[in-house]
């Protein structure tokens, strides 16, 4: 459709799951894989609390696998910037796999907001984006 507006961006909030070290695709370039966990909280109509986890598939290229490899670890909480993109692969097996992920174009690794005041002051927020090195977040 020629002319059309369009956007895909994604933003997710959440805790690392799992991650692969950094790897070289087929293409020759770095990649670094991260299931991030989201967690949705509400109530029901009866006011109990309801919890719902949903898992983001992420992949961050090139220098951005490089620096995530060297701040992301499991459990961090990170905010990440992308795209959402379908693909289509052969698996090992030989079957036709299809995988929904987020491509990361930023990547900000949060110190724990439940930190007390005194761990807060000795930690320190990354801000990881492609092209570019970490950038200090302390006041």
């Amino acid at each position: 459709m020629s002319g059309a507006l369009s956007m895909n961006q994604v933003i997710l909030l959440g805790r690392v799951g799992s991650f692969n070290a950094a790897t070289v695709g087929s293409g020759g370039d770095r990649v670094f894989n991260i299931n991030l966990a989201t967690t949705r909280t509400w109530f029901s109509a009866n006011g109990e609390k309801k919890e719902a986890t949903t898992w983001a598939a992420v992949v961050a290229w090139r220098a951005l696998a490089d620096v995530c490899e060297r701040y992301v670890r499991k459990g961090s909480l990170i905010l990440v910037v992308g795209e959402l993109n379908n693909r289509r692969y052969t698996n090992r097996e030989g079957d036709e796999v299809y995988a929904t992920e987020v491509t990361a174009q930023r990547v900000f690794c949060l110190r724990d907001l439940l930190q007390n005041s005194q761990d807060r002051e000795s930690s320190q927020d990354v801000i990881v984006s492609a092209g570019e090195g970490p950038t200090d977040l302390s006041p």
